[in-house]
């Protein structure tokens, strides 16, 4: 944004295999997370009559995602999640 690029931590989880109508295979997710918008240099704001904030420095950012599998194999996940991660790599 603006030119600076950050990592960014975003909450995932999946929401299950299912087959369309059509017969299409399909994966849901959820992405969920906040960034700051003054970590990219977006510090424009105005005051509203009530003496508030026009715009709130933090901004939730909030996905619904759906994909398609299109090969011709069936798909396969494998996830992990962040406290199996901490258990398999203790010192991190």
């Amino acid at each position: 944004m603006k030119g600076i690029t950050k990592n960014l931590k975003l909450d995932v989880q999946f929401g299950g295999i299912a087959k369309d109508p059509f017969g299409n295979e399909k994966a849901g997710f959820t992405v969920e997370g906040k960034i700051n918008r003054s970590d990219y240099g977006l510090i424009w704001n105005t005051a509203t009559e009530a003496g508030g904030l026009m715009v709130s420095d933090e901004i939730l950012i909030s996905c619904e995602v759906e994909l398609t599998n299109m090969g011709e194999r069936d798909l396969k996940m494998e996830l992990e999640s962040s406290t199996d991660k901490q258990a398999l790599n203790p010192n991190k």
